[in-house]
């Protein structure tokens, strides 16, 4: 009877694991549809399997030949919600590893400000050396973005220890000090930004967005930092299950919680950082899908991480859909700003109903 359980919960999981993988393939499958200009876009990839892919083309595209700017617009789309994706399960992914290793629900990146203090280092990057510079396969964006989000998880969690143990209250109450802090800075920096460009891309970070100008070269540049990021806490996920449980029983499992915490922090930030550096601080995906994901395949992270991969970039290129199609006011919203709206109503029930 036993085994029949083991089997039939066994069932159950892949079935939620393939329904989640459905979920994300359906979600890049529509993608192509969605946008400004109405194109036919079953046309454009049947063109793109003949011809492949092109990048984004200048602002002559009406002169160019109709099959190109098709074509183009198209690949653009595919391009765009691929940055989604990895947007998405980045954020999602660290906001499980985060919700489990301080046994907190209400924890994500953007509620601890790591989203909007690597904000405000890639604001000072673009300030200091335009958004054009590369150091080798990175930029300084991404540098300053990776530095400053790590700064932000050793302030608070150094506030959150100060007392000899771990306050979580204390967690959350520096975390939202820092990001009204962060606030505070992108609003000098951005007075202090003399260049209309510079004004322009530093408003771009501030509402998180996708948006139609990326290159190839733009998804490659981050996926150095959210590949190894996701890759480490998903190769933890076993030892996060007995940490969701306790630092005692963690470590009498044998279970370096100070190391596992560490290079949950790390690798997070190396993730978060990539994400806001080619996207902006759009929050809350770390808050929302973790709790849609545990309601559909239970409390073990390594299955948690799984279904959050897939659920958040299904989850982000939904929502990235929806402000496409101009359904909201009648114009493309930033997709952050819809995160915001779905996020703080999610954190709101998630407070209450942890007070009950």
């Amino acid at each position: 009877m036993i085994k029949d359980d083991s089997t039939g919960r066994r069932v159950h999981l892949l079935g939620t694991l393939g329904m989640c993988s459905l979920f994300l393939v359906t979600a890049l499958a529509i993608s192509p549809f969605f946008g400004a200009e109405e194109v036919d876009a079953l046309s454009g990839l049947e063109l793109m399997l003949r011809h492949g892919f092109t990048t984004p083309l200048p602002e002559e595209l009406p002169e160019r030949d109709q099959n190109q700017v098709l074509r183009s617009i198209v690949a653009n789309r595919i391009l765009r919600s691929l940055m989604g994706v990895v947007a998405g399960a980045g954020l999602a992914v660290i906001g499980a590893a985060l919700q489990a290793i301080l046994r907190n629900p209400l924890v994500a990146p953007s509620t601890l400000g790591v989203s909007t203090a690597a904000a405000v280092g890639a604001f000072c990057a673009i300030i200091g050396f335009g958004s054009g510079l590369t150091w080798g396969p990175f930029s300084p964006i991404q540098v300053a973005a990776y530095l400053a989000a790590v700064l932000d998880i050793v302030l608070i969690y150094g506030i959150a220890r100060l007392a000899g143990r771990l306050s979580m209250a204390t967690l959350l109450l520096a975390g939202v000090t820092v990001n009204l802090i962060c606030g505070a800075l992108i609003l000098l920096l951005r007075h202090q930004a003399a260049n209309p460009y510079d004004l322009h891309v530093l408003d771009h970070w501030l509402m998180g967005s996708l948006n139609s100008l990326y290159v190839w070269g733009d998804l490659w540049s981050i996926l150095p930092f959210v590949l190894p990021g996701v890759a480490v806490i998903v190769w933890l996920s076993h030892q996060l299950n007995p940490l969701a449980l306790g630092d005692d029983y963690a470590a009498g499992r044998g279970v370096s919680v100070r190391r596992v915490r560490i290079l949950v922090f790390v690798f997070g930030s190396l993730a978060v950082a990539g994400v806001v550096s080619a996207v902006g601080p759009i929050g809350f995906v770390g808050l929302i899908v973790p709790h849609m994901v545990r309601r559909l395949v239970g409390t073990d992270q390594r299955l948690v991480m799984a279904a959050s991969f897939l659920v958040g970039g299904g989850f982000l290129l939904v929502c990235d859909c929806v402000v496409r199609s101009r359904l909201i006011g009648g114009v493309e919203l930033p997709v952050g700003v819809l995160t915001a709206l779905l996020g703080g109503p999610t954190f709101l029930y998630l407070l209450i109903r942890s007070q009950r």
